[in-house]
């Protein structure tokens, strides 16, 4: 499946969603005849323009930008639906590289569940912090979640930004900086540009100013088994009735899919820390992707597993050589038994000529015959 197929994997044709923020590349677009409400943080006019004023967004890109039909913050979800009556009317809620940027994620997932149907979908495409520019970022806490959701938080903290800018990865090929890779790239070519004084200074200008300009980052960095984890986490503590049943890494991002529940599920307790410790284990494991010791260690492994196969073929070729060498031998064994069976034949034929011929009368009627000749033979060969 395509990346679009794999996200929409679960709507059914002719459902009613929402798309959070398509910007250029909406994944149910209302041309393609889905019945789809948009949310966005600018309406489609500032898209627009927004869209003409970046040199990277072709005129294609543009043409495609879907009109957008409630403007406000994905944060806002429940109420940007609820003005317009549609609570609990959605079959899908739907997003691509949002749910990173949003400030209260508990909000967001219990907002989803009073905008969705019972049973229906969220579907989300989350950026792998592994192969973005979140690279050197650690990974999200459960307990930063609870404390932006406790605390009401409606923007990126400060810790957020001067973490998402003081950490900002790039790939370096041969002097050459990239901004997009996937996960598994080099370790070693990837690195965080240095900017860290220019970030601290303006990090304690806003403080002692207390700007509160909405500066948009990634708030939270994730990889497959880090979300898993948190949201795990989230529904034991009972604080959202999704329930999470497809997690699929895919390349640098991974694709989450959730159903909406009537009720909050009831974990057992030796369950969820058996699912807990599991998952604690398995991000451990994919943290090692991002280890230049670990990758040289794949990489020795897999050129010993070269090697060994290298080795293999060779004996093989060996192998077969010598079952050559065999088949060539017992060829010329069975031609050589074929000539001495031959020979052995004739060998017969002429004694029995022989015995054939010493037992004719002529042979015996050349008896004196032969005696004599055989003297004169002898008389012949002695001295003189």
């Amino acid at each position: 499946m395509e990346r679009q197929q794999k996200i929409t994997q679960f709507i059914s044709s002719g459902a009613k969603g929402i798309e959070i923020g398509p910007w250029c590349n909406p994944l149910t677009p209302k041309r393609a005849g889905y019945d789809c409400t948009v949310i966005d943080v600018f309406d489609t006019t500032t898209l627009q323009a927004r869209a003409r004023a970046d040199k990277s967004i072709t005129q294609e890109q543009e043409s495609i930008i879907e009109n957008v039909d409630l403007v406000g913050s994905s944060s806002q979800i429940a109420e940007l639906v609820k003005s317009v009556n549609a609570l609990g009317e959605f079959d899908y809620v739907i997003s691509s590289h949002n749910l990173e940027h949003v400030p209260d994620l508990i909000k967001f997932f219990q907002g989803c569940e009073e905008v969705l149907k019972i049973d229906g979908v969220l579907s989300m495409a989350i950026p792998d912090r592994r192969g973005c520019f979140d690279y050197f970022r650690p990974n999200s806490s459960l307990a930063d979640i609870l404390e932006a959701h406790y605390t009401n938080r409606e923007r990126p903290s400060a810790a957020q930004i001067f973490e998402h800018c003081s950490l900002y990865a790039r790939q370096v090929i041969d002097g050459v900086s990239h901004s997009g890779f996937h996960t598994g790239v080099i370790a070693t070519n990837i690195e965080p540009f240095e900017t860290l004084t220019e970030t601290f200074d303006i990090w304690k200008a806003r403080l002692l100013s207390d700007d509160k300009l909405y500066i948009d980052v990634h708030c939270w960095t994730f990889t497959p088994s880090s979300f898993e984890l948190i949201f795990t986490e989230l529904s034991f503590l009972g604080l959202t009735k999704l329930e999470l049943f497809k997690v699929e890494a895919i390349g640098g991002e991974f694709h989450v899919h959730f159903r909406n529940r009537e009720n909050i599920a009831r974990w057992d307790k030796k369950e969820f820390y058996e699912r807990r410790l599991k998952l604690l284990q398995n991000i451990n494991d994919e943290n090692c992707v991002t280890s230049p010791l670990f990758q040289r260690y794949v990489s020795e492994i897999e050129q010993h597993n070269q090697n060994r196969v290298a080795v293999e073929a060779q004996l093989q070729e060996h192998q077969q050589n010598l079952e050559y060498q065999r088949l060539t031998l017992e060829k010329h064994k069975n031609l050589v038994e074929q000539q001495l069976e031959r020979v052995e034949h004739e060998l017969s034929n002429s004694q029995m000529v022989i015995a054939a011929l010493k037992n004719s009368s002529s042979w015996k009627f050349t008896a004196p015959l032969r005696y004599a000749i055989g003297k004169l033979r002898t008389a012949l060969r002695a001295p003189e």
